[in-house]
């Protein structure tokens, strides 16, 4: 099975670069749950790996987590609305294989390993400055069911 490097931002606690198998099974036990993918960027150079049912499971905010969809949604998609995002996640790379032609997962890009840790260290100011007014929003996409963001567009 083959290795990639991910980033794992509990809802609590250290993040963590951790190398992991690329299968379902071993991002099920990060994430708790049904494994779901957050695309943030039109690029699509990582995603956030997430608990499809997070929320129902009334899963905690990851504050991390939400800053990091919001802040990159917001730079790579003006339409994209805001996001809130529940229980522990894995940010790992994505590449386009043209020969198989589809999407697959890969180690997190270094250049973005460093923008995505700042990200989560100033999680706390954006929140108190910014998160909750999205919170609060009639237009917030509390992600239960990311495969279904595109769909609204």
């Amino acid at each position: 099975m083959k290795k990639i490097c991910a980033l794992y931002i509990p809802c609590e606690g250290e993040i963590k670069l951790l190398e992991i198998s690329d299968d379902i099974e071993e991002k099920q036990k990060f994430v708790g749950g049904v494994v779901g993918h957050v695309s943030v960027s039109a690029e699509n150079p990582f995603l956030i790996v997430i608990n499809q049912k997070a929320k129902e499971e009334k899963k905690a905010l990851n504050i991390r987590g939400t800053c990091i969809a919001n802040n990159f949604c917001k730079v790579t998609n003006q339409f994209f609305r805001d996001v809130a995002v529940f229980g522990d996640v894995l940010v790992e790379g994505c590449f386009y294989n043209q020969e198989l032609i589809e999407y697959e997962s890969c180690s997190l890009p270094i250049n973005y390993l460093e923008e995505i840790i700042e990200l989560c260290n100033r999680a706390d100011i954006w929140w108190n400055s910014v998160g909750k007014k999205i919170a609060n929003s009639p237009y917030i996409k509390w992600l239960t069911k990311p495969q279904n963001i595109e769909d609204d567009f």
